[in-house]
């Protein structure tokens, strides 16, 4: 649900460019997520409320594309919105266009009334029943549901993965602690960083760490974030996705982990376990191997 209540952000956008796009190997993702920025098209945080009649459509639909799970009823995804409502995840509200200047604008719960007044061009003007600009002239306008922009902003910078996988591994190892949702790892002599994980914990004396994804892809860049935590004497490290890994993703891990087993003469314990979105869900068991990890 907060996935599809959230815009995509340039940064990421720019990266998926310059992945998928080979004439852009060159060109830097700063660059490209410049150019996006210039053009306007994609402007920050713009709400996109839905109904709750969308909701309940399009997360049973893109469920049924994923896994062809069984679809959600409605008390199910209306137990979900009250949740999020409650804790200010999500806000209730219209989007409603201005009859005089045509600007859309959304009026959170708190700022209705019967007469509203446009931010944009100042003039009031009644609030309408009837949702007219989706041709239901006929019905009484619903509430939607909009992301606030900090839910937004978690969401789209990949935050909620990272706090799922956190959850999920925290079943295990209880006793997990200096826990750092995100770090740099360089040197004083580059500015650059050489490696950033999504996540870090100790356990019994071990560290931890992972790699979150909201996607499917894994890059090289990915692949030595993981070398970096081996050579840091990582206990074991995390692939995680919010979805599910594809074959290439799959294949890039397999053959990272053959080369460090290759590694004789620094041969130890180091465990390369992925977490997908059926396991972040419990949807689908864990490794078993996470268990036997002292």
């Amino acid at each position: 649900i907060m996935d599809l209540l959230s815009d995509k952000p340039t940064k990421k956008l720019a990266r998926e460019f310059k992945i998928q796009i080979p004439n852009l190997i060159n060109v830097s993702i700063e660059t490209i997520e410049e150019i996006l920025i210039n053009t306007n098209v994609l402007p920050q945080f713009q709400r996109i409320p839905k109904t709750f009649n969308e909701i309940f459509s399009l997360v049973n639909q893109k469920l049924e594309h994923l896994n062809k799970r069984p679809k959600i009823n409605k008390s199910e995804i209306l137990k979900v919105l009250s949740d999020l409502v409650k804790i200010g995840a999500i806000q209730r509200g219209f989007n409603i266009r201005c009859p005089n200047c045509k600007v859309f604008s959304w009026y959170g719960i708190g700022n209705l009334n019967e007469v509203l007044i446009c931010p944009g061009c100042l003039r009031s003007f009644v609030l309408p029943i009837a949702d007219t600009d989706n041709s239901q002239h006929d019905q009484d306008r619903s509430f939607e549901y909009s992301l606030n922009p900090l839910s937004n902003m978690a969401v789209t910078q990949g935050v909620y993965p990272v706090l799922l996988a956190l959850l999920i591994l925290e079943t295990i190892h209880q006793d997990m602690d200096h826990i750092v949702p995100g770090m740099n790892f360089g040197s004083l002599e580059k500015k650059e960083p050489i490696s950033d994980f999504d996540f870090i914990y100790v356990h019994n004396g071990q560290i931890f760490g992972g790699e979150c994804k909201l996607g499917k892809v894994l890059t090289k860049k990915d692949i030595k974030t993981m070398q970096a935590a081996y050579k840091l004497d990582f206990r074991a490290f995390f692939f995680v996705s919010q979805s599910t890994f594809d074959l290439d993703s799959h294949q890039l891990i397999e053959k990272a982990k053959q080369d460090i087993l290759s590694q004789k003469q620094n041969a130890r314990d180091f465990d390369v376990l992925i977490l997908d979105g059926g396991m972040l869900f419990g949807e689908s068991a864990l490794p078993s191997e996470i268990s036997k990890i002292k």
